[in-house]
């Protein structure tokens, strides 16, 4: 498939853009990630009996739909993640959909999440939770040394819930995460899980 993980072209009376979440800025180089707006009859009036929400998510009559995207040269989109995952750290934007797509490449490593948390050197860093395959050895050098590149915290989480669903201690804060399982679903291009067969 030429364009794998491409969710294509906007629909037919539908206007998008891609905008820097902070400035607002419209980004027009390919392959910049930014926020994707979009505008148009089929968009969303706001949210029922929320006057926080809509005004937050509509603007200029744009519709703000908080996930990250990027725009190749052919004018096809890629989503990269949510505007409410991303982290920064030292001053460079981190999405957590990319580090974990490159993480599963891993040998050896079955499912994983990345969220951003506190750090006082680098004012938000990586935690990442993983499970791994009991028949694979994980190749640990090659997960330290991305741990370095990206200053990602590493937790290997031994899940075996039939929800699917961790509950986390690390210190003082608890996470919830969801997607780590042993026996989980099958995952669809973009890394999410899709639906099992019954």
């Amino acid at each position: 498939i030429r364009k794998k993980g491409s969710i294509g072209f906007p629909s037919f009376y539908v206007d998008a853009k891609i905008v820097d979440s902070r400035t607002g800025e419209e980004l027009c180089a390919p392959n910049s990630i930014g926020e994707l707006c979009l505008h148009g009859p089929a968009c969303s009036p706001g949210y029922w009996r929320n006057d926080d929400a809509t005004r937050d998510a509509i603007r200029g009559g744009w519709f703000y739909t908080g996930d990250l995207v990027r725009k190749d040269e052919e004018g096809y989109f890629y989503v990269v993640g949510r505007r409410k995952e991303m982290y920064i750290s030292g001053g460079e934007n981190i999405y957590p959909a990319e580090v974990e797509q490159y993480l599963r490449t891993l040998k050896g490593i079955r499912e994983v999440a990345v969220v951003g948390v506190k750090d006082e050197k680098w004012g938000e860093t990586g935690l990442c939770f993983y499970s791994t395959e009991s028949s694979l050895p994980l190749l640990e050098e090659e997960l330290r040394a991305f741990d370095e590149r990206v200053r990602i915290v590493l937790h290997e989480v031994a899940v075996n819930v039939s929800a699917g669903i961790a509950l986390v201690g690390i210190g003082d804060d608890v996470f919830l995460t969801s997607g780590l399982r042993r026996d989980r679903a099958p995952l669809a291009s973009s890394g999410k899980a899709g639906t099992a067969a019954s």
